[in-house]
């Protein structure tokens, strides 16, 4: 259980024979890309969740990330991208161990206002 890595029922799954790592949202893309690929798109995935908002907060995916090093996963299949393998696996556990993404009064890029209160 990864529980709030993207929302609150996340679950990930470690299939053990061939190290695949089904990671749910995690390790989202964006863009179309190839069904496998070995460049680093991990600063990619850091801008489109900040710019998106989808992020409430980066400590679950952090702990999360915990869970999945220790794992130590020859391949990663990300629910919304492209799978990648261990050379890249490193920077993108870098970028939500490291890097700020959560939400920050920003929807889509554009800030929010807050309503006034009419009582």
């Amino acid at each position: 259980m990864t529980r709030h890595v993207h929302h609150w029922h996340s679950v990930m799954i470690f299939e053990e024979n061939t190290r695949s790592l089904f990671t749910s949202d995690l390790f989202i893309q964006p863009g179309q890309n190839k069904p496998v690929i070995l460049e680093d798109l991990s600063k990619k995935l850091v801008e489109l969740s900040r710019v998106r908002g989808i992020v409430a907060n980066e400590e679950p995916r952090r702990k999360g990330g915990q869970k999945l090093v220790k794992l130590n996963p020859k391949l990663m299949c990300p629910m919304h991208a492209s799978a990648f393998n261990s050379s890249v696996f490193p920077r993108y556990i870098d970028a939500i161990m490291n890097e700020s993404y959560a939400y920050s009064n920003r929807l889509l890029g554009k800030e929010i206002q807050e309503k006034p209160n009419r009582n």
